[in-house]
């Protein structure tokens, strides 16, 4: 499936991942809400797509996929172009499908490899499902660095005595998708990795706590790091490697990437002074282009009417950015 997903973005297609793990209500939900072209599967029995999808089976159909062209296809696609559709959790209701562009891609893949000097003697464990985004900075991320990728069964990512074994197994030196409750379950295992240089955590409240724990697993030298970012802003928007400091004993989500702004705003869409909550406003190339086939959503959530404060705001900024709903303060730290 690696193959097949690597093969529609060089074709300049848009990838649509379906975790064959979900229900099935939510797999036929999917492919009621998209109209695909093309469905692959890996010998895998999925809900019936629409009657003018083309089912194709990379098992099934193996030898006569290899017998077809090897030369690049003649194609070029601006940064603006549509990478993926990917679905979000929908933990807070119905799960929306988030259109994203090379461009978001693209930025936050440069800004991966050269933050955190990713290259060829890099090992990296593959633990999201390719149903989320994430999985494009387990997956492709490495890929694009010569860097080596560890695909592991599911079955494993839930066992954290199998999951520490596999690290310790290959020389894993980057988990780039951990989540803070499996790196609680690591820690709990006792077992050291020492092979381990950098961990990048997101999804979930990190606690300062558990960082230093973690320094004692992985040993002294590995880097971790706090990511906060949700699937309509291309990944990751912020990050934080100081994560044994932080505030009420959190990690601090701390300051934008590359190429991304990030703004604390009052409702009338002034920035706040530090310490002062507010919501939180994102702009910058990561930003996606909505919700597929919902204007509605996607006009309340992605605001691109100029805003009020131009101290804060260039006017290049005005063009599009996300409400996220999420409300927070400044610390000095983060401003420095």
């Amino acid at each position: 499936m690696v193959v097949g997903l690597l093969a529609i973005l060089k074709a300049g297609g848009v990838y649509v991942p379906l975790d064959a793990d979900s229900p099935v209500e939510r797999i036929s939900m999917m492919l009621e809400d998209v109209e695909l072209n093309v469905l692959l599967s890996v010998g895998q029995a999925l809900p019936s797509p629409q009657p003018r999808t083309k089912v194709i089976d990379l098992v099934v159909e193996r030898q006569r996929i290899e017998e077809q062209p090897t030369n690049a296809p003649n194609i070029t696609l601006s940064p603006d172009a549509a990478a993926y559709l990917v679905f979000t959790s929908g933990s807070t209701g119905q799960p929306k499908a988030v259109l994203g562009h090379h461009q978001g891609v693209v930025n936050y893949l440069s800004f991966l490899s050269n933050t955190y000097a990713l290259d060829e003697r890099d090992v990296v464990l593959q633990l999201p499902s390719l149903g989320f985004d994430a999985s494009i900075r387990d997956l492709i991320g490495p890929l694009t660095v010569g860097a080596r990728v560890i695909l592991i069964h599911k079955s494993v990512t839930q066992d954290a005595l199998a999951l520490v074994r596999k690290i310790d197994e290959c020389r894993v030196t980057g988990l780039l998708s951990l989540v803070p409750s499996m790196l609680n379950a690591l820690i709990e295992t006792g077992h050291r990795c020492d092979s381990v240089r950098l961990v990048l955590v997101s999804g979930e409240q990190l606690s300062v706590a558990a960082c230093r724990e973690a320094k004692e697993l992985f040993g002294p030298n590995v880097m971790i790091v706090n990511q906060y970012g949700p699937t309509e802003c291309t990944m990751t928007s912020s990050f934080n490697a100081n994560t044994l400091n932080g505030q009420n004993g959190v990690a601090l989500i701390g300051r934008p990437i590359a190429n991304c702004r990030i703004y604390v705003l009052d409702e009338y869409r002034n920035a706040v002074p530090v310490g002062v909550p507010g919501e939180l406003y994102i702009g910058g190339h990561g930003v996606t282009y909505g919700y597929y086939n919902d204007p509605t959503t996607t006009h309340e959530r992605f605001v691109h009417e100029p805003v009020r404060s131009r101290k804060i705001f260039e006017p290049e900024t005005s063009d599009g950015f996300l409400r996220t709903g999420n409300f927070l303060s400044w610390v000095e730290r983060t401003n420095r």
